[in-house]
């Protein structure tokens, strides 16, 4: 049996019996049938799981991750006053946008920003004094931002990280299609919601194809599936969360939840094989987590009152802000850590084991 814990060092607890040896340490010649591993170390919670010890073959219990009991927070100071982040699906990449500046700037992992780009003046010369409703692609190769104007309406724009190059969507798309996500297949194809119908535009041909899909009132797209909450009739009724391939086919139902008038936020995770999808209603805040294993599918309620829901790389942990605290749960071992933060505006997962949380 492979023993072995991230940091080292910590203790070893074998069927309740404690060994002299800590980690990393390799364990031979014991029995075979059920074992339950247990490590423990000063400053981080236990860590305990369950293993069957078949023989001539390894067990590895050697992934363990403690978590420290106390989490201190480090200040990030900027000369541009950020006003949001925007990150890609496994947050390996962060972006960071300024209000007064008009910046989108890309977040590198010594905490500096780098200029992408500047988002463009209106007709009237007038520069964007609010940025909001940015997301950005799987790999973080093109950026869509909303730029609001002190004199006109607002305008959505399709940014190309690596030329800096911009579109305007709303001239394609027009301002009534929603939900917009840029495709994990082709950074220059942009997904849509137009009165309840699935659309996708191209940035280069400018074209719009209007697809199968319909009655959607929330979307959300990863590198494997098309997600969507589906009304049904009667829209009371509640709606369907679905899953499509990506030629709109292979429609298969996952869940059903109460009806809404708003749109909701939907991130998908993959670990171990199964696949996560939180769901974060706007209106009061409740967020579930969608757990499908291949076998058996399963939706569970983790709490109302909650903003902010973001996943980490590895999709082992799923943080969110509720009721002034900033909480984060194990989704393995279902266990929770909660920390009192007051005023967060956004949190997102920064490196495997660091979050970065904007203050009001």
């Amino acid at each position: 049996v492979k023993l072995n814990t991230n940091p080292a060092g910590a203790n070893i607890t074998i069927n309740s019996k404690a060994l002299k040896q800590k980690t990393p340490y390799q364990l031979e010649n014991i029995k075979t049938g059920p074992i339950k591993v247990e490590y423990q170390k000063d400053s981080y919670h236990n860590w305990s799981s369950n293993f069957t010890v078949e023989g001539g073959v390894v067990t590895f219990a050697d992934y363990a991750l403690l978590i420290p009991k106390v989490i201190e927070p480090k200040q990030i100071d900027s000369s541009i006053q950020i006003s949001g982040f925007i990150s890609n699906n496994d947050n390996s990449k962060l972006f960071a946008v300024s209000d007064i500046s008009s910046q989108i700037n890309e977040v590198q992992r010594n905490f500096q920003l780098k200029k992408i780009v500047d988002l463009p003046p209106n007709a009237s010369l007038k520069t964007p004094n609010k940025i909001s409703e940015s997301s950005t692609n799987d790999d973080g190769s093109a950026i869509i931002s909303k730029a609001g104007y002190p004199d006109s309406k607002p305008v959505r724009f399709w940014v190309g990280v690596g030329s800096g190059s911009i579109v305007n969507i709303d001239e394609i798309a027009g301002s009534e299609t929603k939900n917009l996500i840029i495709s994990p297949k082709n950074f220059k194809e942009i997904f849509g919601v137009n009165s309840g119908q699935l659309v996708k535009l191209n940035v280069d041909s400018k074209n719009l194809t209007k697809l199968s899909i319909s009655n959607i009132n929330s979307l959300y797209i990863d590198k494997n599936y098309i997600y969507t909450l589906e009304n049904l009739n009667p829209s009371s009724n509640g709606q369907f969360l679905v899953r499509y391939d990506f030629n709109g086919n292979g429609r298969y139902v996952l869940a059903q939840y109460p009806p809404s008038n708003t749109s909701w936020s939907i991130r998908s995770a993959k670990l171990n094989n199964i696949d996560y999808l939180s769901l974060l209603n706007p209106a009061d805040g409740s967020l579930f987590v969608v757990k499908n294993d291949g076998q058996k599918i399963t939706s569970s309620l983790v709490g109302i009152g909650v903003s902010n829901s973001e996943f980490s790389q590895s999709a082992r942990f799923i943080s969110f802000s509720q009721n002034n605290n900033l909480r984060t749960i194990d989704i393995e071992f279902i266990e929770r850590f909660s920390k009192p933060v007051n005023s967060i505006v956004s949190i997102h997962w920064f490196t495997k084991f660091s979050i970065i949380k904007l203050m009001a």
